[in-house]
């Protein structure tokens, strides 16, 4: 059964599923503080399954900040036209610094892994929507996250962004803004 939403087909063709793309936005983290900051994130289709990908994730709050930065490998697998189950394998650098008035800053670097699974959904020709479940392991601090991502794609290569995470150990909420430019 082939659903319409705005006179247009529910289910766009697979190939609008993009793994090549850039995207850059601001993000707002809730729940113990409220941090603010933004991020640059890329991927690279290697192959019609395989691609690679990188981001940098910067929160700032009262003279805290968080910079994370991963580089990640991914295998997507079609399950039909327009509907995608990915996974991703990664490493994942992250340094929280704090700045103490009168006595400096401090910091800490520390490398871990990333783990990530989802599905992304081509739905009619300007909207993709993506639902995952993350796992991220930086010495000894583990974190879960389960989140959605919406783009809405205003020209044929660009897209703005929208998403919701829940950190699950901390009980705090991520949301973001920004735009995606395909490739």
């Amino acid at each position: 059964m082939l659903l319409t939403w705005g006179g247009m087909p529910a289910f766009a063709a697979a190939d609008q599923i993009s793994y090549s793309h850039l995207e850059a936005g601001y993000q707002r983290m809730t729940g113990d503080g409220s941090f603010d900051g933004y991020f640059f994130r890329g991927a690279f289709q290697v192959t019609d399954s395989i691609y690679l990908a990188a981001g940098y994730d910067e929160l700032e709050d009262s003279g805290v900040s968080q910079e994370v930065m991963t580089l990640r490998a991914g295998l997507a697998v079609p399950l039909q036209d327009g509907l995608d189950a990915y996974g991703e394998l990664g490493l994942v650098r992250a340094e929280v610094a704090a700045s103490v008035p009168g006595l400096g800053t401090f910091s800490e670097k520390e490398t871990g892994y990333q783990l990530e699974a989802g599905a992304r959904m081509a739905m009619a020709s300007r909207h993709e929507l993506r639902g995952f479940l993350r796992s991220v392991d930086v010495d000894g601090y583990d974190e879960t996250f389960l989140g959605a991502q919406g783009v809405l794609h205003v020209a044929p290569r660009v897209g703005l962004l929208a998403g919701v995470s829940r950190l699950f150990d901390a009980s705090e909420f991520l949301f973001e803004l920004g735009v995606r430019v395909n490739f």
